[in-house]
């Protein structure tokens, strides 16, 4: 073993920069949601909002390029890097390996959380809608980077080891550098139909927000459809069929929130064409993204440790995955309940073979297909 004072220095100092920018981007992120919360009364506060959250995307994607250099470098005084790389590893592999644990995969997460936030606050720049779906939304960034914060992707060991204990076999592979990102794009873009339901709800506006949600909705499908379709592809790869991939619970509940976001799409048709579903749709795009923070919850809590090989170990985040769900159903279905009896309803459909009949059947088929895997899941 070398000692731990033969740690060159700049590794020290870029360890406590990343930690630092991490622990940055958590109060910027905190002091902006709140102040885009606030700027829906007080109009001034939103460009000091934004400013503040441009400051946390320079924050965390440092933090990013700092575990960049340190698994680059194979610094394995850092327990993740040691843990998910060694010296053989080729510069590509030891890049992807950023995300192939918990803790960097969460930061891939926040990382992609801020980079959609940038395109949501162009998208909403001089709306009346702008602050009331940015303060959800960032809440929702800021409880991600919390979390990545508590696994401590920049922990050192006692002890430098001369070597890593290397990348998963499994997961040498090209698909590493593919798949994790595009499915964690379906994770952080199903945050924007729920941002946009919280906002309807805070609003009162019950119309306007179909349309802006339509493009993330239709993303998010894309994507966790995507992400879904090259992990099997991926796993019977690797694999083979005896992997049984099709049963595995932690692919499963990724599942739920596509099915999720498939109903909604059917459903935003219907609320467009005939201005009804109207309550549905919210509850669909508050759920759906709460099946995507219960698929983490059922991934990186430890309960799936011996069901699954894609489950990981636990890190002490049950507790805090816990309280993300609590927090966002609180805010969702509480707001929902709320305004329940303002959300006007309107027929569904004229007769049994029109579209709109077509449209709700497949609506909750959707739903029904996605309660009996999430049940079927979680047993």
């Amino acid at each position: 073993m070398q000692s731990p004072h033969e740690i060159p220095s700049w590794s020290l100092t870029l360890g406590s920069i990343g930690s630092g920018l991490v622990y940055a981007t958590i109060l910027v992120l905190l002091a902006s949601s709140v102040l885009a919360a606030l700027s829906a009364r007080r109009p001034r506060l939103q460009r000091v909002s934004n400013g503040l959250f441009f400051v946390g995307v320079a924050t965390i994607w440092g933090a990013m390029g700092a575990l960049a250099v340190l698994f680059a470098t194979s610094r394995f005084e850092y327990r993740y890097v040691h843990d998910h790389s060694d010296v053989r590893d080729s510069i590509g592999y030891k890049l992807a390996a950023i995300w192939s644990g918990q803790e960097g995969s969460f930061l891939l997460w926040a990382l992609w959380s801020v980079v959609f936030a940038l395109m949501l606050m162009w998208g909403m720049r001089r709306s009346s809608w702008e602050p009331f779906v940015l303060a959800p939304y960032l809440l929702v960034t800021l409880c991600i980077t919390a979390i990545m914060w508590a696994s401590g992707p920049f922990r050192m060991l006692a002890e430098t080891p001369p070597d890593g204990a290397g990348l998963n076999p499994l997961l040498q592979n090209y698909w590493m550098a593919i798949h994790p990102p595009i499915l964690f794009t379906g994770f952080t873009t199903m945050a924007g139909p729920f941002a946009f339901a919280v906002a309807a709800l805070w609003k009162r506006d019950y119309d306007g927000w179909v349309r802006m949600s339509r493009p993330w909705t239709i993303l998010a499908w894309a994507c966790l459809g995507a992400g879904l379709a090259l992990g099997g592809f991926w796993a019977y790869e690797s694999l083979g069929w005896g992997g049984f991939w099709g049963w595995d619970p932690v692919e499963n509940s990724s599942l739920v929130p596509w099915l999720f976001a498939s109903a909604l799409l059917h459903g935003l048709i219907i609320q467009g064409s005939r201005g009804s579903f109207k309550r549905t749709n919210l509850m669909l795009a508050i759920a759906g993204y709460l099946t995507v923070i219960y698929s983490t919850f059922l991934t990186r809590s430890g309960v799936l440790g011996e069901f699954s090989v894609h489950s990981f170990v636990e890190l002490g985040l049950m507790g805090y995955l816990v309280g993300f769900i609590v927090l966002f159903a609180a805010l969702g279905f509480g707001m929902l309940a709320w305004r329940w009896r303002q959300i006007g309803r309107r027929v569904l459909y004229s007769h049994v073979l029109s579209r709109e009949f077509g449209l709700v059947v497949s609506v909750a088929l959707f739903v029904l297909i996605a309660i009996i895997v999430g049940v079927g899941t979680s047993m």
